[in-house]
């Protein structure tokens, strides 16, 4: 487990998984849940607390785990305000994370909840591409849900990336909103 500050006072932290015998560098995965899951769950662990564990052994969740099984060194984030960032989960509701309030406070200090989570993970991509164990020309992103936005963000901005991997749900954001609100 890694952890590094974005901001003064702000942490944020994700998982390597590296596979038991690595010899020399090997291709990275970057593995970004959906709306519901984490990173402890992408690396086929228990939650940070009962009601943040999710069904982590089943290898549809447990993508990071499933990447070192096949070689790849995996590093596994949470979306912001999920998994180990989110607020008072653990304490009430579960995985149903709050991310509407989140997002009205980012707006209110100028970003986006899509540009923060793009932001945060930048940094762990920026990170991979400093490891001597991680090949920097066979980057991959691998997304769930809700993790294919920013995932399709990163992609915008890193030229460097070798490969994406869409699991499970892709839409048009927008269009998607509109339908689903009175």
């Amino acid at each position: 487990k890694w952890e590094f500050y974005p901001f003064p006072k702000s942490v944020s932290t994700f998982l390597v998984l590296k596979p038991e015998h690595l010899k020399g560098a090997v291709p990275g995965v970057l593995c970004i849940p959906g709306s519901g899951r984490t990173k402890e769950g992408l690396a086929g662990e228990p939650g940070i607390c009962d009601k943040l564990t999710e069904d982590y052994n089943n290898p549809k969740v447990s993508m990071a785990l499933n990447m070192v099984k096949e070689g790849y060194v995996a590093v596994a984030v949470d979306n912001a305000a999920a998994g180990e960032a989110s607020d008072l989960e653990c304490y009430d509701k579960g995985w149903n994370y709050d991310y509407d309030v989140v997002s009205r406070f980012l707006l209110e200090l100028g970003w986006s909840w899509l540009g923060y989570t793009s932001y945060l993970d930048m940094q762990v991509l920026n990170w991979m591409k400093d490891q001597s164990y991680i090949r920097k020309d066979r980057i991959v992103i691998s997304g769930f849900s809700l993790g294919t936005e920013p995932m399709m963000v990163l992609g915008v901005l890193d030229k460097d990336i070798y490969a994406f991997v869409y699991n499970d749900f892709l839409c048009q954001t927008q269009e998607r909103a509109v339908v689903m609100t009175k």
